[in-house]
């Protein structure tokens, strides 16, 4: 959140951004400025600062001297001035890429975008650059940008994108339109610059690599997947531990098990087809929720055991007292506190474990006859990542959905498999591009 020395008064705000744009009437407004006036038809609450886009031409050492006769403060200034952009924007080499000024305690950055050549990855695909200063450039569609219309709200008219839209959507993802204040320190953050950012790397003399000379341009029009064939492996680490912890404070933060649409109808599916196939003496529902399948299958057969482990404190509190409840970490790899069964329920736990090799780990340590793995699989040809704010929940949410012969593969290492099979009707599923799939498998030892 914003320091409050940070926080400017927006009616004022508004006043220096018509200002700017009598003194540059080719500014548009960029970023979290454009974002709040679209959609909010106001500047963010929590914005610290104005942002402006211009081409680059139009400013100019006589611009600048216009901002300080107004009254505006210039903080900072930088150029085109990395060799390695050189053979992109030829025409532009030495303008102005950044400017930084204030007036009456407003922050205003005028983000200066070059016209350069498409990157060799999307040799149909024009692009603006903008350069901060610092080793990383970032890069807007033109046709996101150009041409810029009249926007109006309310007495006041901005220079804004025709196709906003689509700018918006290339900088905050496709669901540009839900309020997330805290989306700055989200994954949805990571992804955004995945998109928008080309890491620049600290040798000049060097071309720009697979890592740090490209990012995932080619993902701006289709659904936001996170291959991992395509990415940094530092940077997906890092992406990675953005999700884990947006899984961990989704999950902590529920006092009653969260309404994924038609989870009643989902259970009932669910034991019509475990109880025939349940046997011996022991079971455990691994990452069990609030146990709303436990309690039933207590019900329904005379297991002599029955436990329930599960992340979450607070959903555990609705388990039968007859059930063995324990709180549980995959994380913790405490997999001795694991007891040995008969049979072990593990449904839609591992789509909030972003590692395979914790996967892995898991399933080396369990000590059961036999497994019955639930989890939602994609339909596409790879593992899918989402991280998104779901207004359905009312809550930042991040899971990985893998592929039917992903899961496979983790399965295999340490059982073996007897049937693959879905569960519930396509009436019931998910709207997302997912499907659930129960694992039926023995074990090897």
């Amino acid at each position: 959140m914003p320091k409050p020395w940070e926080i400017f008064d927006k009616k004022i705000a508004i006043d220096v951004i018509k200002e700017i744009q009598g003194i540059i009437p080719q500014c548009w407004l960029f970023g979290g400025t454009l974002l709040g006036i679209i959609r909010d038809k106001k500047l963010l609450p929590w914005d610290t600062d104005v942002d402006l886009g211009i081409d680059s031409k139009y400013i100019t050492p006589e611009v600048i001297e216009k901002l300080k006769s107004s009254d505006f403060k210039i903080t900072y200034i930088s150029t085109f001035s990395n060799t390695k952009l050189n053979e992109y924007i030829p025409e532009y080499k030495n303008k102005y890429s950044k400017i930084i000024c204030k007036k009456k305690k407003v922050k205003i950055e005028i983000c200066c975008f070059a016209q350069g050549l498409p990157l060799p990855e999307r040799k149909d695909q024009d692009l603006l650059y903008y350069f901060s200063g610092t080793s990383r450039v970032f890069v807007l569609p033109k046709t996101s940008v150009y041409p810029t219309i009249k926007f109006r709200v309310g007495e006041n008219v901005f220079n804004i994108a025709k196709n906003y839209e689509q700018q918006l959507a290339f900088v905050y993802g496709e669901d540009w339109k839900i309020m997330k204040p805290k989306w700055y320190f989200t994954a949805d953050h990571y992804l955004c610059r995945e998109r928008t950012i080309i890491e620049l790397g600290n040798d000049d003399k060097s071309k720009w690599s697979k890592w740090y000379g490209r990012r995932v341009i080619e993902k701006i029009h289709g659904p936001q997947n996170f291959p991992e064939s395509i990415n940094a492996p530092h940077f997906l680490n890092k992406y990675k531990q953005k999700m884990k912890s947006v899984a961990e404070n989704f999950w902590k933060e529920q006092l009653v098990y969260p309404q994924f649409g038609t989870i009643k109808q989902r259970r009932l599916y669910e034991l019509k087809y475990l109880v025939p196939k349940l046997s011996g003496e022991t079971l455990l529902d691994l990452g069990c929720g609030d146990g709303s399948l436990l309690n039933c299958l207590l019900e329904l057969t005379d297991f002599k055991k029955y436990y329930g482990f599960d992340f979450s404190k607070n959903l555990l509190k609705n388990l039968n007292p007859k059930i063995k409840g324990q709180v549980f970490n995959v994380y913790d790899k405490r997999f001795s506190e694991i007891p040995k069964v008969d049979n072990i329920i593990c449904g839609g736990m591992i789509g909030y474990i972003f590692e395979d090799e914790i996967i892995e780990d898991m399933l080396k340590n369990l000590k059961t006859k036999k497994l019955f793995l639930r989890t939602p699989c994609t339909l596409k040809s790879e593992d899918d990542y989402v991280n998104t704010y779901s207004k359905k929940l009312q809550s930042n949410y991040s899971s990985k959905y893998r592929t039917v012969s992903n899961v496979l593969k983790l399965i295999e290492k340490n059982f073996i498999i007897e049937s693959i099979d879905r569960v519930y009707p396509d009436n019931i599923e998910s709207e997302f591009d997912t499907k659930q799939f129960y694992f039926c498998a023995r074990s090897k030892r």
